[in-house]
């Protein structure tokens, strides 16, 4: 009977383990859902601040046609020059908004879940071989290292099985070229 709910138990484990994997990868999801839209907001809000500046831009032109050639020239710089500025401005903070990770950051963070999630399933089995080889050499009671054992696996199957299905259920669902 022991045997069985053990069995039960590591079942019990795994499946709890995945269900936080994908509870885990939706709720990546929806977090990715409000920042598309924050990114959409920002591009409106770029775009609006592109066009206010080229109408302004635009009726400094009119007005310079009134004046002189000179006046009109430097007019004309002058409102390039502001125009290209405030776009630079727009784009940077449009940049800052949306990419504010460095690059090597990505890399690490990339490599990671690859060398982790297997690292967790190594670590379950070195625990499930260390609680029995203590069992076999009498170090824990019977009893004490069969509830040991068991809670032992049950954890770290958890973790392996939850880690598996957030990390790469989530990594899967994005769109290609973004880590």
């Amino acid at each position: 009977m022991d045997a069985i709910s053990d069995v039960v138990g590591v079942g019990a484990a795994a499946m709890t383990g995945g269900l936080t994997g994908i509870l885990g990868s939706l709720a990546g999801r929806v977090f990715s859902i409000f920042e598309r839209r924050e990114a959409r907001q920002d591009r409106a809000l770029a775009n609006e601040e592109f066009s206010r500046v080229r109408g302004h831009e635009l009726e400094l032109l009119r007005e310079s046609r009134l004046t002189n050639a000179a006046e009109t020239e430097n007019e004309i710089a002058i409102a390039r020059t502001q125009g290209s500025w405030a776009g630079l401005q727009a784009s940077h903070v449009s940049d800052a908004a949306t990419t504010n990770v460095p690059a090597w950051a990505n890399a690490v963070r990339s490599m990671v879940r690859p060398v982790l999630t297997p690292l967790l399933w190594v670590i379950a089995m070195i625990a499930f071989a260390w609680m029995l080889r203590r069992a076999e050499a009498g170090l824990i009671p019977a009893e004490d290292a069969a509830l040991m054992t068991t809670y032992v696996i049950n954890s770290a199957i958890y973790a392996a099985t939850a880690a598996t299905l957030w990390w790469f259920g989530d990594r899967a669902q994005r769109p290609p070229g973004q880590s």
